[in-house]
């Protein structure tokens, strides 16, 4: 259960960059104001950052939850 929630959480990341990368693109795309063009422009890099650090974090849960389990086998 423990990976699934972990994978699940990195889907959770990955829709969120996905769905930041993708209105920026359209707020930039349609934006009449100036200020609003400039939303756009932040959320495109909001939503890489979003990504990769859901990726790491991903990453340092898969570690630690393996190395659990590593140590949990050793005793038995």
């Amino acid at each position: 259960r423990t990976l699934l929630a972990n994978e699940r959480t990195l889907m959770a990341y990955v829709r969120l960059a996905i769905t930041m990368v993708i209105a920026g693109v359209s707020i930039i795309h349609f934006a009449m104001e100036k200020w609003f063009e400039t939303i756009g422009f932040l959320c495109v890099p909001v939503g890489i950052a979003a990504g990769f650090f859901g990726w790491r974090r991903y990453q340092r849960m898969d570690l630690e939850i393996r190395e659990i389990r590593n140590r949990s086998r050793k005793r038995k």
